[in-house]
């Protein structure tokens, strides 16, 4: 793990996110994780034992409007697994915690997804990024043809593209998979 920890559970959360990435969970809990770390260090330095109370003090502090569910989530999951590996814990309930408000998708019409290649079809050359104007229009266009995730599509290097079968090759997607996606030779 090539992240530091230093509070009284540094060994646990290390040992935590060691045993998620090994069942193939992403590392999403490294950064709230992390927070949990310097908060204890900082206000709870002798703190050996996950409490209600410091549980409630970590989610409450510098609440932003969705930090605190994500907050909430990590340090849930965090109490599970000391449960797990025998070690007393409060374990937050799942009813505390907010759930965000579900919205429906916005399906773009055929004047919007016009107006939005035309967009990215305008990008010029930059300094800093000399590829982007050819880039840009690319990713966008396999994202909406082939359904790419935002995550998959920024991920892609040129090995990962095959023009002559028409397959682009996605590693390392959800779960952990890798997938073959056709892409349109016209």
């Amino acid at each position: 793990m090539s992240v530091a920890f230093s509070s009284g559970f540094a060994s646990h959360i290390e040992a935590m996110l060691e045993w998620r990435a090994g069942l193939g969970y992403a590392q999403t809990l490294v950064y709230p994780m992390q927070s949990f770390d310097r908060f204890c260090t900082a206000h709870r330095p002798g703190e050996t034992f996950v409490s209600r109370e410091l549980v409630t003090a970590w989610c409450e502090e510098g609440a932003r409007v969705q930090w605190p569910a994500y907050k909430a989530h990590a340090i849930r999951e965090f109490g599970k697994y000391l449960k797990m590996v025998d070690i007393d814990a409060f374990v937050l309930p799942a009813e505390w915690i907010n759930q965000p408000a579900r919205s429906l998708p916005h399906i773009f019409t055929d004047e919007e997804l016009t107006t939005f290649f035309l967009a990215a079809d305008s990008f010029t050359a930059c300094p800093a990024s000399p590829f982007r104007e050819y880039t840009i229009p690319v990713v966008f266009r396999l994202m909406l043809g082939c359904g790419l995730r935002p995550q998959e599509a920024r991920r892609l290097h040129r090995r990962d593209v095959d023009l002559d079968k028409a397959i682009v090759l996605i590693e390392q997607t959800k779960r952990n998979k890798d997938r073959r996606v056709p892409i349109d030779a016209g």
